[in-house]
């Protein structure tokens, strides 16, 4: 007895001995607790405890189940997660498991970490009954809001104009795509379940999807592991786990206050989305078992949104990075046809299949005892069904390992179904919002690559390698979106302001088309601008496209200046509106009519007197040829002409000159690119608005003139009618006002007299420098004119060569090198590039349509750095339309005074022509240097006019 008593005092136990009992029990106790029953399928020897955690690498998990597969067959087990796992390889298995046994497999498996984090409850991670009822309401409910339908569509394309919008703004600048696609992609599940989308400057919405893209690479780590292996401990201790607890609270947070937001003007009788019926069922669900309640709406909200991002929005990731690697393919994808959209469906069905998104699936677990193959499997087992190897399962595809869209195809390039295609997982539990998914993914991509060009960034090198959370992502990476037109890299704040000299803009434009093509950008002005180059791009942009490049640019300068008024620079309805009355009312005043043709013979009678008066002796001939010139538009905006003696009128002439300067000198460029800052500073511009000040208050002087023996039965001159339209539009917002008038009538002013001035300028100089071409004009002049009477514009029918000369002294002279700028009114096209309508602050992309490129088109003309008349007469020495003579410009914005400009041309040329020989003054030599300073000058020169 006293030998049992010490026995069962466990007296004979020391320290050493408890610790191996406790050892040896708590090996045995787990030996029996996950020893595999008999048929189970076979795997590696696990350790105690541990099991077969020290052999998988959370970040290689889907290549090592490749490798155990390749091993032990294609049905193993492993012990990880706490307990044994039955891992299944190869499609045929799959579709056992998941489709033909899929009532068996239905289940999901309590994951201590998930159980942790919300148990039984939402979409993707509850079982039973109730996952049965909330499957089936939100299938039913996402289909009433369109899911599967074309009726969602619009939205999406809409989202899609969205995204593009953004990518467009990066003007080919590298970025990465991930957080702008997350965003775009989001909004549509949004619309779905908030009823709204968010503004891609949305903070929180941003911290959201940040969120959620942590969480999802958190969940498959290796402390998510060891949760999950021993969360009796992991509870107790920190770890990552910590942070996975607390990204979850802030998610939950954001669907409660969506929640919260719906309840406070819920109507039962409209509802807007998933949230509000789900409200309406839960009145009609009280005290049910299925799950409708406020903490299962807020699960069931956010498994619907993280899924509908993150999933569409890493397929997109890896296919923007496939065309980017596999550019030849997303140049000429395999199977396109003429009628084909920019990337066919078997290219995005490709990008699914190697994009891989979810390697593992999501776990599955038995609801009873089953087979699978040759094994039996009991229930509660838990069962990954891997995606990766029915993707990438070698018995079904042919080049199984690398991305080839002929694996869609059929041998006459059809699209083909492939059964191994499974990237929405198979049977009971297949992705909800798989034709959601289908339709974002289709929309997103073609609307993507049929704006874009997708390439790796100048010095960087792509990579297809991977980071593995829950979804299989890429790393992360650049692109550069090259489908704008490229140009010269640009420096930070300055952009490309280093390269630019104002006053020989157009020939270094000619050296950027020469290095980057005919359509180009350079950063200038403090935006993008595209310069388009030649006859044909010009033409497709002008005219063939001309409504899409109709608008000006809000240039700072000028609209501090003017605002968004006048003729010249104004844009929109009252361009339109003020346009049409000024082309109706000056054409009634005779423009583009023989009766305005006595007042320009004349105004040429004065001139050849002025002439006359300087006996041959050197002159300058500028301000004398700009007075008449500009008497001529005098008459029909103020309905007078000046003497030549008017010193205000000289003054306003001079103030053109200097306006034209400052508005093409450096200073200007500076204030263009920088306006918030040298607005504050002294330069040029303070004088450029100091002069137009003075213009504007000489027109208004001219307007209240007007206005003080003003009848409207009896309207003298384009601004007696526009007082006129003012009574009939009093309280309109046609701008017809008195401010308005003034700068109409300052851009006729001044477009009428400078245009014409500098044309006939360089014509006297090219005369005087080409004296063999003057005597042709002169003898041509003698036979069908003579000398007893002036030139009449029906004269012009008879002298060819003389209208050739002028033709060409237009095309040479090239008054406007880079054209008025333009800027997009919507997105648009422009050759293979994309031109949008990006929100800067001239309101859209400026457009410089250059009018040097199109007059010396090397592919247009014959001889076009060299002045030959020739280039406008056929071989029998008549008149030859040349259709890349666009000197006025084309299009909607074509010079509205085009035909008062060719009989002004014509009759002054011709009259002085005929009364005098020009010639260089005696020890002075001509020259054919310009000045560009918005117009194209000739340097200052005298001339000797010899009667003849």
């Amino acid at each position: 007895m006293a030998v049992l008593s010490d026995i069962l005092a466990l007296q004979w136990m020391d320290g050493r001995s408890v610790v191996i009992f406790l050892l040896v029990f708590v090996l045995l106790a787990d030996y029996l607790k996950h020893r595999a029953p008999s048929h189970f399928p076979p795997g590696p020897w696990s350790l105690p405890l541990i099991g077969d955690l020290h052999r998988v690498n959370s970040g290689k998990i889907h290549l090592q189940f490749a490798q155990f597969a390749e091993k032990y067959g294609p049905i193993f087990s492993l012990r990880i997660f706490g307990g044994r796992v039955v891992v299944v390889n190869g499609y045929k298995l799959m579709r056992e498991a998941l489709v033909q046994r899929g009532e068996d497999y239905a289940d999901r498996p309590s994951i201590p970490l998930v159980e942790d984090m919300g148990g039984n409850k939402g979409l993707v991670m509850s079982n039973g009954y109730q996952w049965r009822q909330q499957r089936r309401f939100a299938l039913h409910t996402l289909r009433n809001f369109g899911v599967g339908k074309m009726s969602l569509e619009p939205s999406i394309q809409t989202e899609c104009q969205y995204l593009t919008e953004v990518i467009a703004q990066q003007h080919g600048a590298p970025f990465d795509p991930k957080m702008a696609v997350n965003k775009a992609v989001s909004n549509i599940i949004c619309c779905l379940v908030f009823g709204k989308r968010f503004e891609y400057t949305e903070k929180q919405h941003q911290s959201v999807l940040e969120d959620i893209t942590e969480l999802m690479y958190l969940e498959a780590q290796a402390g998510a592991q060891l949760y999950n292996m021993f969360p009796w401990l992991m509870r107790r201790l920190p770890g990552p786990h910590r942070r996975i607890f607390s990204l979850m609270r802030g998610l939950e947070s954001f669907t409660e206050e969506q929640v919260k937001e719906h309840r406070a003007d819920y109507d039962p009788s409209s509802p807007r989305d998933y949230i509000d019926c789900f409200l309406t069922e839960m009145l009609k669900n009280e005290d049910s078992v299925s799950g409708f309640d406020i903490e299962n709406l807020c699960v069931c909200t956010l498994d619907l949104f993280a899924a509908g991002t993150e999933t569409t929005t890493t397929t997109l990731h890896w296919g923007l990075l496939f065309m980017a690697y596999y550019p030849h393919i997303q140049s000429n994808p395999p199977g396109l046809t003429e009628t084909a959209l920019p990337i066919p469906m078997q290219v995005i069905q490709e990008t699914q299949r190697m994009g891989n998104i979810l390697p593992l699936n999501v776990v599955r677990m038995t609801n009873r005892d089953t087979t699978l193959g040759k094994y039996t499997i009991p229930k509660g087992t838990m069962v990954m069904a891997t995606l990766t190897s029915v993707l990438h399962d070698e018995s079904m595809w042919e080049t199984p390992h690398s991305f080839n869209p002929q694996h869609f195809l059929d041998q006459d390039s059809q699209l083909r179904k492939r059964e191994a295609f499974l990237p929405f997982s198979a049977g009971k539990r297949v992705c909800l919002g798989e034709q959601l998914a289908k339709m974002e993914l289709y929309l997103f991509f073609t609307s993507l690559l049929q704006r874009f060009s997708f390439s790796a960034p100048p010095g960087e090198k792509l990579s297809l390698d991977f980071i593995l959370g829950s979804t299989h992502c890429p790393k992360p990476f650049r692109l550069a979106p090259s489908h704008f037109p490229p140009g010269p890299w640009s420096l930070p704040l300055i952009g490309d302001l280093h390269r630019v000299q104002p006053d020989k803009m157009h020939l270094q434009f000619a050296q950027f088309a020469e290095k980057y093509g005919p359509v180009f950008s350079v950063l200038i002005l403090g935006a993008r601008v595209v310069v388009v180059n030649g006859y044909r791009l010009s033409r497709e942009a002008l005219v063939q496209r001309g409504g899409d490049y109709e608008d000006r640019p809000r240039l700072p300068l000028t609209f501090d200046a003017i605002g968004n008024t006048g003729l010249l620079m104004s844009s929109g309805f009252h361009w339109k509106k003020q346009r049409r009355f000024a082309l109706h009312t000056l054409r009634n005043f005779g423009l583009g009519k023989l009766s305005l043709e006595p007042f320009i013979q004349q105004e040429c009678q004065y001139l050849v007197e002025v002439f006359a008066q300087q006996q041959g002796v050197p002159l300058n001939p500028k301000m004398a040829v700009t007075k008449a010139v500009s008497n001529i538009i005098s008459c029909l905006v103020f309905g007078k002409r000046f003497e030549y003696t008017e010193k205000q009128h000289q003054s306003i002439i001079e103030d053109f000159d200097e306006m034209l300067k400052l508005q093409g000198g450096m200073g200007a460029m500076l204030y263009n690119t920088f306006p918030w800052l040298v607005r504050h500073f002294p330069g040029p511009h303070k004088k450029f608005f100091t002069v137009v000040d003075g213009v504007v208050a000489y027109m208004e002087e001219q307007v209240k003139e007007h206005r003080v023996d003003y009848d409207s039965s009896l309207p003298r001159d384009y601004i007696d009618c526009f007082l006129t339209e003012m009574l009939k539009n009093e309280g309109t917002e046609s701008r017809f006002d008195i401010e308005n008038l003034c700068i109409c009538i300052l851009d006729l002013f001044f477009a009428g007299t400078v245009t014409t001035t500098t044309t006939l300028h360089w014509g006297l100089l090219f005369m005087a420098y080409y004296p063999h071409i003057q005597k042709k004009v002169q003898a041509e002049l003698d036979t069908v004119v003579g000398s007893s009477r002036p030139p009449s514009w029906s004269d012009r029918d008879s002298t060819p060569y003389t209208n050739a000369v002028i033709q060409e002294t237009q095309r040479m002279a090239n008054i406007l090198p880079v054209n008025v700028v333009r800027r997009t009114n919507r997105d648009t096209t422009l050759g293979q590039y994309t031109i949008p309508k990006v929100e800067t602050q001239f309101k859209g992309t400026v457009v410089m349509a250059t009018l040097t490129s199109v007059l010396h088109d090397e592919s247009m003309w014959e001889t076009p750095h060299s002045f030959n008349p020739q280039h406008f007469l056929d071989q029998d020495g008549q008149p030859r339309k040349r259709e890349a003579f666009l000197p006025f410009s084309a299009g909607k914005r074509v010079c509205p005074g085009e035909q008062l400009a060719k009989m002004e041309l014509y009759l002054f040329f011709t009259s002085l022509l005929q009364r005098f020989s020009f010639s260089a003054p005696p020890g002075e030599k001509l020259s054919l240097d310009a000045i560009f300073a918005t117009i194209n000058c000739p340097k200052p020169f005298r001339l000797c006019a010899t009667p003849r």
